[in-house]
């Protein structure tokens, strides 16, 4: 086979309601977001009301409960002072000053403050969202938008500008005051470096300055930003900001997540923006290299719509976007002052020809641009079969050297390589050799010409088109868990699945073009759904649901365009076993006054395939060596499937044919397994099982129907058992 390379008492905390639940994440974990919402209520003549409301989301698990304090000594979460709660309101009624006390905010500077933070079902706590109040006044706030305000140090160039927006619960704000500090501050020489000591101990800002800030700048209630010009390189700066409310009181509570800004002063570079095409993502240059550009794939023969958009650097917003493509008819270009637009290219007909398309941002100071290099790519469909492992299953462990036996559900990484790929007879890896050790048995693509490309290691995010093209039939195999993974394509933990990142907003999917060059594909592991939907999920709609009517399951949505799936897709489903569609049999998914559309042109033989898939039993298959049985004789499988009614009719026939039900709790037989065969595409097999959950036994003839009887592959005569005979014969993937 071939391998490709490639409460101070003034507040009183009540507790009530609960926060809203939401799936258990399978990534590693994210801390949730909390947010506060304060509204003046009415009530008695000497007193106010404010009414505090908190919500929270957790972007990969649930919010489990909340964290609330009054005047702890420290809003570190772990501090004293802080209460455990459910609740998600509290109504704090404050005593109004007495007459005789006029301008409370400027006569006594005290002031209470009420912390929330969420924390959600692993533990991760929120930062923390606050209210302020002097006496009966609620304090104005104020959030920096632009360089957002971050808990790690930012570098940004010596000229930028800063925005801000404030807002004031009952009243309004009448200035703002802001300050840049540097390591030396006159205010304070005792004070070794003053950038470090405001890190450490951010609330004495408001001791040390506040109520009035009159060493500050001010800006007035419609100033919105300002622009630092000319820093000295390599300098490190805090800039701190506060706003005035109509009755002097103040925003006292100064935090990195909110208003004020670390940062250190690079180069004019640092300001670069990003220019992002169909996903690829490209940082320019002032002076950009003639000898240096990004090559990017279009397919030729169709109309090709490059999705141009810019992403301005912190404090460095892009006043221009232009773009200028270079083609034999003669130049076309635009200039636009939205941070987007759409360049159309094509059909272009020759095979390897490039064009040139020289993008280009001005900000306020300098413009910067980026060459790119536009190659047309012909599908030659010279070779057999290519098998794209997309999964996240975890890779082999060692210590001091040695093998760790796989630990958590089967399969691990390698494992499913020696599943799917082994010539078999070889020794497993980690184990002494012996002559009547445990040997390998031949994976299910044994015997075939294929090639394999593993997605992990790759850290473009993206498969080339022109790889692809290479292959006329693709196995493209994404799991369940990997499905869900957010890191970038490099991290090294749990990155993006390749299938997820081409399918996200903005993105190129080249595993569409392939489809659309008539490339033919079997799209399948119980994953695979999820991966090309979960960045189109509405957030008010089930995370393991994507529907038409929710306006996640559209035209361009790679599920609705090739796999025909276009009513309702329900992922991490629990399935025990599923059954076949036989030929001429309608299910409750088609519409039973139309003809079933089988016996069309070309229909492969569904009698070749199993009449029931089955979880791995011992009776079926032997365990493999240092695998647990309970991690091996598992109880269900996850499963992708169609839960509304999705005919797809051509002529009044159906061209969408069922070939397995899931079966399971709640599943009602509901269609897993499914090939169109319309006139208007290639056939598209789906499964939304991976074969590596089924019995081996029933596996194969699976694998072999596909490649076999739909595709028209050969496999050579090759045993699919062990042989003693061939142990030296050489080594599979990884595990052996």
């Amino acid at each position: 086979m071939r391998f490709a390379r490639y409460a101070p008492a003034a507040l009183l905390i009540v507790l009530s309601s609960c926060a809203r639940e939401i799936s258990r994440p399978l990534a590693p974990n994210q801390p949730p977001e909390v947010r506060l919402t304060v509204e003046a209520v009415p009530a008695a003549e000497d007193a106010t009301d404010y009414a505090m409301t908190w919500s929270a989301r957790d972007p990969d698990g649930r919010v489990d409960r909340f964290l609330v304090s009054v005047d702890a000594r420290s809003r570190a979460p772990q501090a004293p002072g802080w209460i455990t709660t459910r609740a998600t309101r509290h109504v704090a009624r404050i005593a109004r000053p007495a007459p005789s006390s006029p301008g409370v905010a400027a006569a006594d500077p005290g002031y209470h403050v009420f912390a929330v933070r969420a924390v959600d079902d692993q533990g991760a706590v929120s930062s923390a969202a606050t209210a302020a109040f002097f006496g009966d006044n609620a304090a104005p706030t104020v959030t920096l938008l632009d360089p957002a305000p971050s808990l790690e140090r930012q570098t940004l160039p010596p000229t930028f500008q800063v925005r801000w927006a404030g807002e004031d619960p009952d009243g309004r704000v009448v200035e703002y005051r802001y300050r840049l500090f540097g390591t030396t501050n006159p205010d304070f020489p005792e004070i070794e470096d003053f950038v470090a000591f405001v890190l450490e101990n951010p609330d004495t800002l408001a001791r040390l300055y506040g109520p009035t800030f009159e060493s500050w700048t001010a800006a007035g209630a419609g100033a919105i930003q300002t622009t630092f010009k000319d820093l000295k390189s390599s300098q490190e700066f805090v800039l701190a900001i506060t706003a005035i409310d109509d009755e002097g009181a103040f925003d006292p509570v100064f935090t990195t997540d909110r208003n004020l800004l670390h940062f250190r002063v690079g180069t004019f570079e640092v300001g670069s923006p990003t220019f992002t095409l169909n996903g690829v993502t490209m940082v320019p240059g002032i002076e950009p290299d003639p000898e240096s550009w990004v090559d990017y794939e279009i397919p030729a023969d169709v109309l090709v719509r490059l999705n141009l958009s810019v992403t301005s650097a912190p404090g460095v917003p892009v006043k221009v976007l232009r773009w200028r493509l270079e083609l034999p008819e003669g130049p076309k270009q635009d200039e636009v002052d939205v941070p987007q637009t759409t360049i159309e290219v094509g059909p272009l007909r020759n095979d390897g020809e490039m064009f040139w398309l020289r993008l280009g941002a001005t900000t306020r100071d300098l413009t910067y641009e980026q060459l790119v290099r536009l190659i047309v790519v012909r599908p030659t469909f010279d070779a057999p079969l290519l098998i794209v492992d997309d999964t996240r299953f975890a890779p082999d462990q060692f210590v001091n050297g040695n093998l760790l036996a796989p630990r958590g559900r089967w399969p691990s990484a390698a494992e499913l390589d020696t599943f799917l790929f082994a010539i078999g007879g070889v020794p497993w890896r980690g184990y002494p050799p012996t002559d009547d050790g445990p040997l390998t048995t031949p994976g299910l693509f044994h015997g075939y010409d294929f090639d394999t490309i593993g997605t992990r290691a790759l850290t473009a995010g993206t498969m080339p088109l022109s790889v692809l093209t290479r292959y006329r039939n693709v196995v493209w195999c994404t799991d369940a868990i990997g499905a869900n993974f957010v890191g970038s394509p490099f991290d090294p933990r749990a990155p993006i699945t390749m299938l997820r990142y081409m399918n996200a907003p903005g993105r190129v999917n080249t595993l569409a073009q392939y489809v659309a060059m008539g490339g033919r594909l079997w799209l399948m592991g119980g994953g695979a759904a999820a991966a090309t939907l979960i960045e189109w999920n509405n957030e008010d709609t089930p995370s393991d649901e994507f529907s038409a009517a929710d306006g996640e399951l559209v035209p361009g949505r790679f599920v609705y365009d090739w796999v025909r799936w276009r009513s309702r897709v329900a992922t991490s489903r629990s399935a025990i076993a599923a059954a076949l569609h036989l030929a001429g049999v309608l299910t409750p998914f088609e519409d039973p006054g139309t003809a079933p559309g089988r016996g069309w042109p070309g229909q492969p033989d569904y009698s070749t395939l199993p009449a029931s898939l089955n979880l791995r039993t011992p009776k079926s298959d032997p365990l493999p060596p240092r695998v647990t049985e309970s991690n091996f004789y598992v109880t269900d499988f996850n499963a992708e499937v169609l839960i509304e009614p999705n005919a797809i009719l051509e002529d009044q026939a159906s061209t969408l044919d069922t070939l397995y039900l899931a079966n399971g709790p709640g599943l009602a037989l509901r269609p897993m397994m499914t090939l169109h065969h319309g006139a208007d595409g290639n056939p598209a097999l789906f499964s939304g099982f991976g074969v590596w959950d089924l019995q081996r036994a029933q596996a194969i003839p699976v694998v072999d129907f596909v490649l076999q009887r739909l595709w028209g592959l050969q496999r050579a005569d090759l045993p699919r058992r062990p042989s003693r005979a061939r142990a030296v014969a050489g080594r599979a993937q990884r595990r052996e």
